[in-house]
């Protein structure tokens, strides 16, 4: 079928009726429509502003996020939404999404009850009418920076321990360690980080390495002297407890001296 747009032009006793197909247009609001369900669907904040950062759009999820009703959020600029930190760095950053036309950062924004709400935006200028405009996508990512803050706090406390704590790989590649572990040894984090289990046991432990690892592999954990050199050589004799473990996708040792 076609959509006819139909109008009637009274003359005297006589109607005039002309009729224009508008199937293209009426076809291209439906897709409008669906572009916009989709849109309002998506697990993520979804906003248009301009330069100055005023609001133009914004999807049901970014409402969600921020606690507004719509009109509310269109008599906001992005000013008044960012926290201090954020909104200094407005001009800088629309400034380089001038120059590079997208660009992905974090900012923290403020919901209505004032509480923050991080956000990591992906951003991309886009003509709107005739007007330049900031297409922005915002993820939620509370959740993510609960856990960096909870990973923050564990390491705080495990750098506390009166106790070197260290995860090596299969091959005795040091892949973590916390503050006890290389001022024991005497080197700085970075230092430590780049050595090997092999770099650091004196020759008689070296050589039980592999069988060690291999032991562990069996029986999942195992407790053991050795004897490590520290940056300036001398011996630093230990009492290991290791035990084997999956990080990050691999097989790997964590082992308190």
């Amino acid at each position: 079928y076609r959509w006819l747009e139909w109008r009637a032009y009274p003359k005297g006793r006589i109607v005039y009726v002309a009729a224009r197909d508008i199937t293209d247009r009426k076809k291209a609001e439906e897709q409008i429509r669906v572009f916009a369900d989709i849109i309002d669907i998506v697990p993520a904040s979804i906003t248009i502003h301009n330069l100055n950062g005023n609001f133009i759009y914004a999807n049901e999820k970014t409402l969600e996020f921020h606690g507004y009703g719509k009109e509310d959020l269109f008599r906001i600029n992005l000013r008044d939404l960012d926290v201090p930190d954020s909104a200094r760095l407005i001009e800088s950053r629309i400034e380089k999404l001038m120059e590079m036309s997208e660009e992905s950062f974090e900012v923290a924004h403020f919901r209505k009850d004032r509480s923050h709400l991080p956000l990591e935006i992906h951003s991309k200028i886009a003509d709107w009418h005739g007007e330049k405009v900031i297409l922005s996508v915002g993820l939620d990512i509370t959740a993510r920076k609960k856990r960096e803050e909870q990973l923050r706090l564990f390491s705080s406390i495990i750098d506390l321990a009166p106790a070197s704590i260290m995860i090596h790989d299969i091959k005795g590649n040091l892949l973590y360690a916390n503050q006890n572990a290389y001022q024991m040894h005497g080197y700085t984090k970075e230092e430590f980080l780049s050595l090997n289990l092999h770099d650091l046991d004196t020759p008689e432990s070296a050589q039980l390495i592999e069988p060690r690892i291999k032991k562990i592999l069996e029986t999942g954990e195992s407790l053991f002297e050795a004897e490590d050199y520290r940056k300036d050589r001398t011996i630093l004799p230990l009492e290991i407890f290791v035990k084997a473990a999956e990080w990050q996708g691999q097989k790997v040792f964590l082992s308190v001296g």
